[in-house]
Protein backbone atom coordinates (compact mmCIF):
# COMPACT_ATOMS: atom_id res chain seq x y z
CA UNK A 1 0.00 0.00 0.00
CA UNK A 2 1.83 3.36 -1.12
CA UNK A 3 2.16 5.93 1.60
CA UNK A 4 -0.37 8.73 1.20
CA UNK A 5 -3.48 10.21 1.63
CA UNK A 6 -7.00 9.15 0.05
CA UNK A 7 -9.32 12.27 -0.59
CA UNK A 8 -12.26 11.73 -3.32
CA UNK A 9 -11.32 12.52 -5.93
CA UNK A 10 -7.51 11.52 -5.79
CA UNK A 11 -4.83 10.56 -4.22
CA UNK A 12 -1.59 12.13 -2.94
CA UNK A 13 1.57 10.04 -2.02
CA UNK A 14 3.92 11.20 -0.11
CA UNK A 15 6.74 9.37 0.64
CA UNK A 16 9.46 11.11 -1.14
CA UNK A 17 8.39 14.67 0.68
CA UNK A 18 9.74 16.19 3.28
CA UNK A 19 6.77 17.33 4.71
CA UNK A 20 4.06 14.97 5.04
CA UNK A 21 0.11 15.59 4.19
CA UNK A 22 -1.33 17.00 7.52
CA UNK A 23 -4.58 18.86 8.65
CA UNK A 24 -3.08 22.66 8.35
CA UNK A 25 -2.86 22.19 4.63
CA UNK A 26 -6.13 20.48 3.99
CA UNK A 27 -7.79 23.14 5.94
CA UNK A 28 -6.07 25.93 3.81
CA UNK A 29 -7.09 24.16 0.55
CA UNK A 30 -10.60 23.89 1.75
CA UNK A 31 -10.92 27.61 3.20
CA UNK A 32 -8.62 29.66 0.94
CA UNK A 33 -11.36 31.76 -1.72
CA UNK A 34 -10.28 30.34 -5.33
CA UNK A 35 -12.39 31.72 -7.88
CA UNK A 36 -13.86 29.11 -10.84
CA UNK A 37 -11.85 29.20 -13.94
CA UNK A 38 -8.57 31.32 -13.81
CA UNK A 39 -5.20 30.95 -13.00
CA UNK A 40 -3.50 29.38 -9.71
CA UNK A 41 -0.52 29.11 -7.77
CA UNK A 42 0.85 27.03 -4.93
CA UNK A 43 4.24 28.14 -3.79
CA UNK A 44 6.13 25.26 -2.40
CA UNK A 45 3.84 22.67 -3.81
CA UNK A 46 6.00 19.52 -1.87
CA UNK A 47 3.31 16.37 -2.44
CA UNK A 48 0.95 18.69 -5.14
CA UNK A 49 -2.10 18.07 -2.28
CA UNK A 50 -2.46 21.88 -2.47
CA UNK A 51 -2.24 22.09 -6.50
CA UNK A 52 -4.84 19.54 -6.81
CA UNK A 53 -7.50 20.73 -4.07
CA UNK A 54 -7.14 23.96 -5.68
CA UNK A 55 -7.96 22.07 -9.30
CA UNK A 56 -10.70 20.58 -7.81
CA UNK A 57 -12.32 23.36 -6.44
CA UNK A 58 -11.79 25.20 -9.41
CA UNK A 59 -13.21 23.23 -11.91
CA UNK A 60 -12.88 23.09 -15.59
CA UNK A 61 -11.50 25.91 -17.39
CA UNK A 62 -8.80 26.38 -14.78
CA UNK A 63 -5.06 26.15 -14.55
CA UNK A 64 -3.10 25.45 -11.72
CA UNK A 65 0.74 25.86 -11.25
CA UNK A 66 2.74 24.25 -8.40
CA UNK A 67 6.66 25.25 -7.65
CA UNK A 68 9.18 23.98 -5.50
CA UNK A 69 13.33 23.73 -5.02
CA UNK A 70 13.34 20.28 -3.60
CA UNK A 71 13.55 17.80 -6.71
CA UNK A 72 11.79 14.68 -4.76
CA UNK A 73 9.02 16.74 -3.98
CA UNK A 74 9.00 17.52 -7.76
CA UNK A 75 9.03 13.93 -8.75
CA UNK A 76 5.99 13.32 -6.21
CA UNK A 77 3.81 15.78 -7.39
CA UNK A 78 4.49 14.76 -10.50
CA UNK A 79 3.74 11.49 -9.52
CA UNK A 80 0.47 12.35 -8.07
CA UNK A 81 -0.73 14.71 -10.42
CA UNK A 82 -0.32 12.05 -13.15
CA UNK A 83 -2.28 9.93 -11.64
CA UNK A 84 -5.33 12.61 -11.10
CA UNK A 85 -8.30 13.38 -13.02
CA UNK A 86 -6.35 16.17 -14.20
CA UNK A 87 -3.01 15.99 -15.64
CA UNK A 88 -3.89 18.30 -18.63
CA UNK A 89 -4.60 21.31 -16.07
CA UNK A 90 -1.83 20.98 -13.55
CA UNK A 91 2.02 21.90 -14.18
CA UNK A 92 4.72 21.60 -11.93
CA UNK A 93 8.01 23.31 -11.80
CA UNK A 94 11.01 22.45 -10.04
CA UNK A 95 12.43 26.01 -9.35
CA UNK A 96 12.47 28.07 -6.42
CA UNK A 97 10.71 30.95 -6.34
CA UNK A 98 13.97 33.53 -6.48
CA UNK A 99 13.79 31.88 -10.29
CA UNK A 100 10.00 31.78 -11.18
CA UNK A 101 8.52 34.36 -13.22
CA UNK A 102 5.08 34.86 -15.26
CA UNK A 103 3.99 37.00 -17.91
CA UNK A 104 0.37 36.42 -16.60
CA UNK A 105 -0.94 36.89 -13.36
CA UNK A 106 -2.48 34.44 -11.03
CA UNK A 107 -6.39 34.59 -9.38
CA UNK A 108 -5.27 33.07 -6.28
CA UNK A 109 -1.61 31.78 -4.91
CA UNK A 110 -1.74 29.43 -1.73
CA UNK A 111 1.55 28.72 0.25
CA UNK A 112 1.81 26.80 3.21
CA UNK A 113 5.53 28.25 3.86
CA UNK A 114 8.59 27.10 6.66
CA UNK A 115 7.04 28.25 10.13
CA UNK A 116 10.57 27.87 11.87
CA UNK A 117 13.15 30.31 11.88
CA UNK A 118 16.42 29.04 11.81
CA UNK A 119 17.22 31.08 15.15
CA UNK A 120 14.62 28.77 17.11
CA UNK A 121 15.59 25.45 15.59
CA UNK A 122 17.29 24.52 18.70
CA UNK A 123 13.86 24.41 20.49
CA UNK A 124 12.66 21.87 17.54
CA UNK A 125 12.56 18.35 17.07
CA UNK A 126 13.39 18.92 13.28
CA UNK A 127 17.17 20.04 14.10
CA UNK A 128 18.31 16.54 13.96
CA UNK A 129 16.50 15.56 10.58
CA UNK A 130 17.40 15.41 6.92
CA UNK A 131 18.39 18.93 5.51
CA UNK A 132 15.79 17.94 2.91
CA UNK A 133 12.66 18.48 5.80
CA UNK A 134 14.93 21.30 7.82
CA UNK A 135 14.37 23.16 4.26
CA UNK A 136 10.50 22.54 4.62
CA UNK A 137 10.06 24.06 7.63
CA UNK A 138 12.40 26.79 8.50
CA UNK A 139 12.27 30.49 7.02
CA UNK A 140 15.86 30.72 6.10
CA UNK A 141 14.42 28.93 2.89
CA UNK A 142 11.62 31.17 2.16
CA UNK A 143 11.58 34.34 4.56
CA UNK A 144 8.47 36.65 4.48
CA UNK A 145 9.68 39.38 2.75
CA UNK A 146 10.74 37.23 -0.32
CA UNK A 147 7.19 35.59 -0.33
CA UNK A 148 5.65 38.65 -0.19
CA UNK A 149 7.78 40.90 -2.85
CA UNK A 150 6.84 37.43 -5.66
CA UNK A 151 3.50 37.51 -4.56
CA UNK A 152 2.74 41.26 -5.28
CA UNK A 153 4.60 40.81 -8.16
CA UNK A 154 2.54 37.36 -9.50
CA UNK A 155 -0.96 37.95 -7.72
CA UNK A 156 -3.71 40.21 -9.73
CA UNK A 157 -5.06 43.12 -8.93
CA UNK A 158 -8.14 41.62 -8.19
CA UNK A 159 -6.76 38.12 -6.52
CA UNK A 160 -6.31 36.51 -3.26
CA UNK A 161 -2.96 35.26 -1.54
CA UNK A 162 -4.15 32.72 1.06
CA UNK A 163 -0.98 30.76 3.73
CA UNK A 164 -0.86 29.98 7.30
CA UNK A 165 2.25 30.92 9.69
CA UNK A 166 2.15 29.88 13.09
CA UNK A 167 -0.25 32.67 15.52
CA UNK A 168 2.72 34.15 17.49
CA UNK A 169 4.04 35.59 13.68
CA UNK A 170 0.65 37.17 12.57
CA UNK A 171 1.52 40.24 13.28
CA UNK A 172 4.88 40.21 11.80
CA UNK A 173 3.52 39.06 8.78
CA UNK A 174 0.58 41.35 8.16
CA UNK A 175 3.29 44.14 8.92
CA UNK A 176 5.76 42.60 6.08
CA UNK A 177 2.70 42.20 3.49
CA UNK A 178 1.24 45.80 4.14
CA UNK A 179 4.95 47.11 2.62
CA UNK A 180 4.01 45.81 -0.36
CA UNK A 181 0.68 47.00 -0.80
CA UNK A 182 -1.45 43.56 0.73
CA UNK A 183 -3.83 43.36 3.85
CA UNK A 184 -5.62 40.55 5.57
CA UNK A 185 -9.17 40.46 4.19
CA UNK A 186 -9.89 37.14 5.69
CA UNK A 187 -8.17 34.79 9.27
CA UNK A 188 -8.95 31.53 10.36
CA UNK A 189 -7.44 30.78 13.78
CA UNK A 190 -7.00 26.91 14.18
CA UNK A 191 -7.40 25.40 16.95
CA UNK A 192 -7.14 21.46 17.74
CA UNK A 193 -9.15 21.53 20.61
CA UNK A 194 -11.72 24.33 21.92
CA UNK A 195 -10.03 24.83 25.38
CA UNK A 196 -6.34 25.29 23.62
CA UNK A 197 -5.33 28.32 22.25
CA UNK A 198 -4.92 28.58 18.04
CA UNK A 199 -1.79 27.29 16.93
CA UNK A 200 -2.25 28.18 13.36
CA UNK A 201 -3.22 30.80 11.28
CA UNK A 202 -4.50 30.69 7.86
CA UNK A 203 -4.97 34.63 6.55
CA UNK A 204 -5.68 35.57 3.23
CA UNK A 205 -4.57 39.04 1.61
CA UNK A 206 -6.10 41.03 -1.23
CA UNK A 207 -4.29 44.36 -2.64
CA UNK A 208 -5.51 47.03 0.15
CA UNK A 209 -9.26 48.15 -0.59
CA UNK A 210 -12.08 48.99 1.16
CA UNK A 211 -13.65 45.52 2.67
CA UNK A 212 -14.94 44.10 5.51
CA UNK A 213 -12.76 41.53 7.74
CA UNK A 214 -13.78 38.27 8.17
CA UNK A 215 -12.41 37.01 11.23
CA UNK A 216 -13.16 33.24 12.32
CA UNK A 217 -12.17 30.24 14.60
CA UNK A 218 -11.82 26.24 13.43
CA UNK A 219 -12.01 24.23 15.91
CA UNK A 220 -10.60 20.90 14.75
CA UNK A 221 -11.78 18.00 17.46
CA UNK A 222 -14.18 18.22 20.37
CA UNK A 223 -14.30 17.15 23.73
CA UNK A 224 -14.70 13.26 23.16
CA UNK A 225 -11.51 14.00 20.65
CA UNK A 226 -13.89 13.75 17.27
CA UNK A 227 -13.46 15.98 14.54
CA UNK A 228 -15.97 18.57 15.30
CA UNK A 229 -19.14 19.43 12.66
CA UNK A 230 -17.31 22.82 11.58
CA UNK A 231 -13.98 20.96 10.85
CA UNK A 232 -16.11 18.04 8.60
CA UNK A 233 -18.40 21.23 6.67
CA UNK A 234 -14.89 22.53 5.39
CA UNK A 235 -13.31 19.91 4.41
CA UNK A 236 -15.91 17.65 3.14
CA UNK A 237 -14.94 17.77 -0.48
CA UNK A 238 -12.01 16.04 0.31
CA UNK A 239 -12.03 13.95 2.93
CA UNK A 240 -13.33 10.03 2.73
CA UNK A 241 -14.72 9.79 5.91
CA UNK A 242 -17.28 13.06 5.75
Amino acid sequence: MPQGFQCKQFFVGHDLCAMKVGTDSLVLGSWAPVAEGGRHLDIGCGSGLLCLMLRQRAGPGSEVIGIDIDEPAVQQSWQNVAQSPWPEDIRIIHRGLDAYASSEKFDSIVCNPPYFTSSGVGEHSHLPQTKQRQTARQQTALPPTQLFTAVAGLLDQAGHFSCLYPAGQEAQITAVAAQYGLAVKARLALKSTFTKPAHVIALTFVFARHYRLSSEELNIRDAQNQYTDQYKALCQPFYLAF
